[in-house]
């Protein structure tokens, strides 16, 4: 890490400009003028590996030696998915960074900024976190620099990093929910590693995002980096929610049914949180369900196919919470009672679409479009 630290500055020479040009890359541009406190070899090696290393992250074949040890898998990841960090443009072509900052940490590590514009707008800003070592260049996201003092508790099988404080026992509460999802799925129980930050860009930021323009004021998401890194919605230590699609996704591969995050709602949380950064469940939304179907008489099967979004909304749940996937917890709920692990794995595995979701539980439960009013008014107690 090191403490910054000063130098001479020097402008990058326009020899490193020709570099994106001479076959080395055709990914990055490098801005006109663009200062550094670095030697001239210094900045050609970094901008040629930089370059190698985005050419090979848009060729889905980066080279593995250009990535950061530490946090290697973390890294891996955050790297492979820089051609998603920004859309392509309307021609439908990727966006080419440009190189516009670049700076010492101290221990021969440097940060590095890039700007990512596509069609007259800035389309995003990364920050990447790079070192040279003995003349080999690794690149990876600034996670554990921009969080360095950061305090660090174990608890379970979750370890967090956070600033100041932390809800105990909303920490608690994912312990067991990740233990429990796991074990009734008939997995491996997995270890996470959360980072608590206040809203979504902050997440980002301390990953290295600092502006991505198609999430512009978006706050209340979450974000994962999968092997084990958590990014909660709202610093909720209670990030359950995306686990079970984590755990759902070992079973059923990449085509996830209609109701898997009613199984969500169910076993974690609706994955949002309300206004005082409590993230409710499947029996926290039932009375509102209750309450809305008894001011708004209608077809539940209806109602479950167009699932129109916050209809909940005035009711309390927070934004986004869906009346499928209530009517879907209640499912999942009554096939773990009848059928078990295996019914539950077996459904997940029913893939996309509600055709395919409606032949599963007519074969499961005996649930189709025909009886699923009377089926699920059942369950719902009306």
């Amino acid at each position: 890490m090191g403490k910054y630290y000063t130098a001479t500055l020097v402008i990058f020479t326009l020899s490193l400009l020709s570099l994106a040009g001479n076959g080395q890359t055709k990914r990055i541009a490098l801005a006109q003028g663009l200062h550094s406190g670095l030697a001239d070899s210094t900045n050609a090696l970094i901008a040629g590996k930089l370059g190698a290393l985005i050419d090979g992250s848009w060729a889905k074949a980066i080279d593995t030696t250009l990535v950061d040890r530490e946090d290697y898998d973390f890294n891996l990841n955050f790297l492979i998915g820089l051609p998603l960090f920004t859309r392509p443009d309307s021609a439908h072509r990727h966006l080419q960074p440009r190189l516009v900052n670049i700076y010492p940490l101290g221990g021969a590590c440097y940060a590095l900024w890039l700007a990512y514009t596509g069609e007259g707008e800035l389309a995003g800003m990364l920050n990447l976190y790079s070192c040279v070592n003995k003349g080999q260049v690794t690149f990876g996201s600034p996670l554990r620099y921009n969080t360095f003092g950061w305090k660090v508790q174990q608890v379970g099988t979750l370890t967090l990093h956070y600033r100041d404080t932390f809800n105990m026992a909303r920490a608690e509460l994912f312990h067991t929910k990740n233990t429990q999802m796991a074990k009734r799925l008939a997995l491996p129980v997995r270890r996470w590693e959360m980072y608590l930050s206040r809203n979504f860009q902050e997440s980002r930021q301390l990953q290295g995002v600092t502006f991505e323009a198609r999430w512009n004021g978006e706050v209340g998401r979450g974000d994962i980096n999968d092997p084990r890194f958590l990014f909660p919605v709202m610093g909720n230590e209670d990030y359950t929610h995306d686990l079970l699609h984590i755990y759902a996704a070992a079973i059923r591969g990449r085509a996830r049914n209609a109701i898997e995050c009613g199984l969500a709602y169910w076993w974690a949380n609706v994955d949002y949180v309300d206004s005082v950064g409590h993230s409710p469940d499947l029996d926290d939304l039932l009375p509102l369900f209750r309450r809305y179907l008894e001011e708004h008489p209608t077809d539940l099967l209806q109602l479950f196919e167009e699932d129109p979004p916050d209809r909940l909304l005035p009711y309390g749940a927070p934004t986004k919470t869906s009346v499928r996937q209530i009517m879907g917890g209640l499912i999942w709920e009554r096939l773990y009672r009848e059928r078990g692990t295996e019914g539950v794995r077996d459904l997940l595995r029913c893939g996309k679409g509600l055709d395919n979701l409606f032949t599963a539980l007519d074969r499961l439960l005996g649930i189709n479009r025909g009886n699923f009013d009377r089926e699920v008014r059942g369950m719902l107690g009306k």
